[in-house]
């Protein structure tokens, strides 16, 4: 967050080089925010593109909604986080298998 508020408040244009990785297909993304965040920092051409290639299925992204979560969404719905990040991990596309992905 430093590099993200000091470009904000010093260099604005340092972020413009900010970007998704090119290849979504062999780098997806799991993005997941809460809905009731006070401040939002999506890129949100970023963050259509995710929805886009999750929807055309071109690529194994996702996009998680959190309802009922801000900022602190790993806190305030452990069990929606917890669930969505094992089915992402599970998948079995990005190269972890169910050893890798235990209970804990």
């Amino acid at each position: 967050y430093y590099y993200l508020f000091y470009a904000l408040m010093y260099d604005k244009q340092a972020l413009a080089h900010a970007t998704l990785p090119l290849d979504l297909v062999r780098m997806p993304i799991l993005y997941i925010y809460g809905t009731e965040k006070n401040v939002m920092f999506h890129d949100h051409r970023g963050l259509a593109l995710l929805e886009r290639e999750e929807m055309q299925g071109r690529s194994d992204c996702r996009v998680v909604k959190v309802d009922g979560a801000g900022h602190w969404m790993y806190c305030q719905r452990p069990e929606v986080c917890e669930r969505e990040i094992r089915k992402f991990l599970r998948s079995g596309k990005h190269g972890l298998d169910d050893e890798v992905v235990h209970e804990g």
